[in-house]
């Protein structure tokens, strides 16, 4: 008699269970690496932080340095390039809508800041792990100014808003994991 091979099919329950001490590709172990980020905006330097009232996604911004062709034809047949500047993607923010200056202040003067064109320094943090309870965040800091304020109110879904912030500074710094300073 010969034994057939039959895949392992883990239920969601093994799967769940396996992830709380494994991980894939380098990813955190035990839940989703982003639960838990934070974004808060200061007017002033030295900072004084305001979070963003319920955060449900935000898209980490990203940095890019241009290349610059500086081929010249030899016998060696290679391209070569110089670095050039650097470019900051937009930072994305969804969060669950409050239309309410008294409980989501911070959520609400996005479009004032948009109306206004005011440039704020920013704070993104993520979570060094899956875990809530982890007191460690990287952090990433820069200027910037709203470029849009988006809210969204489907029919039969939550009401939430999108906006977006466009880098408008001469510095991008990232921070190792501390303490969060968004609170």
């Amino acid at each position: 008699m010969v034994a057939q091979y039959r895949p392992f099919r883990p239920t969601h329950e093994q799967l769940r269970q396996w992830l709380q001490s494994h991980t894939i590709g380098g990813g955190a172990p035990g839940g989703y690496i982003g639960n838990g980020s934070k974004v808060g905006f200061s007017l002033t330097s030295p900072h004084v932080w305001n979070k963003l009232e319920q955060l449900l996604d935000v898209t980490v911004p990203t940095v890019q340095a241009a290349k610059i062709d500086v081929t010249t034809h030899g016998t060696g047949g290679f391209m070569r390039n110089i670095p050039g500047l650097k470019t900051v993607g937009d930072t994305m923010v969804k969060l669950l809508r409050d239309q309410s200056r008294t409980t989501a202040p911070n959520q609400n003067a996005l479009f004032d800041y948009l109306s206004t064109q005011t440039d704020l320094w920013w704070r993104v943090e993520i979570p060094d792990g899956p875990n809530l309870a982890i007191a460690n965040f990287e952090a990433y800091e820069f200027q910037g100014r709203v470029l849009d304020f988006k809210p969204l109110a489907p029919i039969g879904g939550r009401q939430e808003v999108d906006s977006s912030i466009v880098f408008d500074g001469t510095s991008f710094v990232r921070y190792d994991p501390t303490a969060s300073l968004l609170g």
